[in-house]
């Protein structure tokens, strides 16, 4: 099997990926949809992220050893980047947010709280604690496995575009679970779904650059 793996490391680690985080994701949905009477909490859902994380892990260290972990732990830490990079980090996702709101302001006459920002589906209110929930599972939990360990093998095969077209149509795949039991992804309609994946494809070209 570890033999396997290193001859197939993407392959291995997207069905890794899977196995981890559909583990929660599928009993999830069997309770949204009613198909079981066992009660499983939904906060478990927050536990989903993990698995892409854990299979890049367990991958580098069978096909890179130590010093794989060691590079991929670098690069994990590295603070001192470009600094167009970094400013495109921190300032992209408020520039965002009050494209947002003032959109919504002009279309529903609404306005969007940052109140709202903080409030998180299976958990009460967390304030400014939603930052670091963020960061560590969709944050650290996905990106470790799609962006720290797939993307370089990835690239290494074929251009940046393709890369992040395959690693973003697989990430896409990955969400199918929460379409069965996550209110926000069974309220989409098939345009919305159609968004979300684009969504999803144009986040993954983003994140590479």
């Amino acid at each position: 099997m570890t033999r396997w793996m290193r001859e197939h490391p993407i392959f291995a680690f997207y069905l890794l990926a899977l196995l981890f985080s559909w583990s929660v994701g599928i009993p999830l949905a069997f309770v949204g949809q009613g198909w079981t009477d066992i009660s499983i909490p939904y906060w478990l859902h927050y536990l989903t992220p993990f698995g892409p994380a854990l299979a890049g892990l367990i991958l580098t260290a069978i096909v890179s050893g130590r010093d794989g972990l060691r590079d991929l732990w670098s690069r994990i830490t590295r603070w001192r980047v470009p600094e167009d990079y970094a400013n495109f980090a921190l300032f992209s996702v408020p520039m965002l947010f009050f494209v947002v709101v003032f959109t919504r302001r002009f279309i529903t006459g609404t306005c969007t709280s940052l109140r709202e920002l903080a409030q998180v589906n299976y958990l009460p209110y967390l304030g400014w604690l939603v930052l670091p929930l963020w960061l560590l599972t969709f944050g650290y939990g996905e990106e470790i496995g799609w962006r720290g360990f797939a993307l370089p093998l990835l690239q290494k095969r074929m251009d940046a575009l393709k890369a992040s077209l395959l690693i973003g149509a697989g990430w896409a795949f990955w969400h199918l679970p929460m379409f069965f039991y996550h209110k926000s992804y069974m309220n989409m309609d098939w345009f919305s779904v159609t968004g979300d994946v684009l969504g999803l494809l144009s986040a993954s070209v983003v994140f590479t650059w």
